[in-house]
């Protein structure tokens, strides 16, 4: 039997995306939704969630394009002039690559973004972190820093997937190349 899991994105950025997705689960088109922590309207998002039966609500970690949760001055690295995370995926890739300072003010950033009941975070096939938030019992301090090592590889190579396909894709833009179109 075929499960399908549709979910939707930015839950808690703005009170007309949370009236969307209450919308669209009650009528049936969603199953999920990804909440943005500390955004505008994710207090409503989650009041919102917590009134659907069987609705699941994920994590989306921001690092980009939205307001840290951390106050702006403990991650200068990361915000830009308003105090506001940067828009541009790239630039923060290549900040990342190279500054252990950026790379640890984005480690406080997530943590903080994940309240004290998420799971583990699990990557997905296509390098996608999710969490899924519920109650219970905290994980087993034996196994927690094999699990850390373990996640923090898994990150690692997916930053690094991410900044050589950026590269990639600027040095074909500025040689006038186009990638093969896929059949």
């Amino acid at each position: 039997m075929l499960h399908v899991i549709v979910t939707a994105d930015d839950f808690g950025l703005d009170l007309a995306i949370n009236e969307a997705v209450e919308q669209a689960f009650c009528g049936g088109l969603l199953t999920a939704a990804s909440l943005m922590v500390g955004q505008p309207a994710a207090r409503d998002a989650v009041e919102r969630a917590r009134r659907l039966p069987g609705f699941r609500v994920g994590l989306h970690v921001t690092l980009t394009g939205a307001r840290p949760v951390l106050d702006p001055a403990l991650v200068p690295d990361l915000v830009d002039a308003s105090g506001r995370l940067g828009t541009r995926l790239p630039a923060l890739g290549m900040r990342l690559a190279v500054s252990g300072a950026a790379r640890r003010q984005a480690e406080a950033e997530i943590r903080a973004q994940f309240p004290k009941e998420v799971a583990e975070p699990l990557p997905t096939a296509d390098g996608v972190m999710v969490a899924v938030v519920e109650k219970r019992e905290p994980p087993d301090p034996a196994h927690a820093e094999a699990n850390r090592a373990s996640l923090d590889e898994r990150v690692l190579r997916g930053k690094r997937t991410i900044i050589f396909y950026e590269w990639l894709r600027e040095r074909r833009r500025v040689a006038g190349v186009e990638p093969p179109v896929a059949s």
